[in-house]
């Protein structure tokens, strides 16, 4: 009941908002999710190459250190043409291409509140 009713609260959206089906397209990749993930947890603009690092290090269960350079590298190159400009185009994350660095954006915090309910964590927060 709880879920339920959290749910209905972001589903009530005003005009230019992204609607929950929206939201749930695009985290429907894992990788999507990571990015999200990182970003919340340092809440500042992150380099791109250093979100590809966490990326890899979390997909394959390791610690940053033990990163292959070669596989950051790809995902940093995938980050970079497919999952950062769909989640600008959807005003989820700035991107500074001048910079190479990445943020949520300022208006994230309907859209955190469904993304802890997706990673299971009931209070939102």
């Amino acid at each position: 009941m709880i879920v339920e009713s959290k749910t209905d609260e972001l589903a009530n959206l005003s005009p230019g908002e992204l609607s929950v089906d929206t939201i749930l397209s695009l985290f429907r990749k894992r990788r999507r999710r990571l990015i999200i993930g990182c970003l919340n947890r340092h809440d500042v603009a992150l380099p791109l190459a250093d979100v590809a690092k966490e990326v890899v290090a979390a997909e394959n269960g390791v610690p940053l250190p033990d990163t292959d350079d070669d596989e950051v590298f790809s995902v940093y190159l995938n980050l970079y043409h497919n999952d950062i400009p769909r989640l600008a185009n959807h005003d989820i994350v700035e991107y500074e291409r001048g910079n190479d660095v990445v943020r949520l954006s300022e208006d994230s915090d309907r859209l955190l509140k469904l993304f802890a309910l997706l990673e299971g964590d009931e209070d939102g927060e």
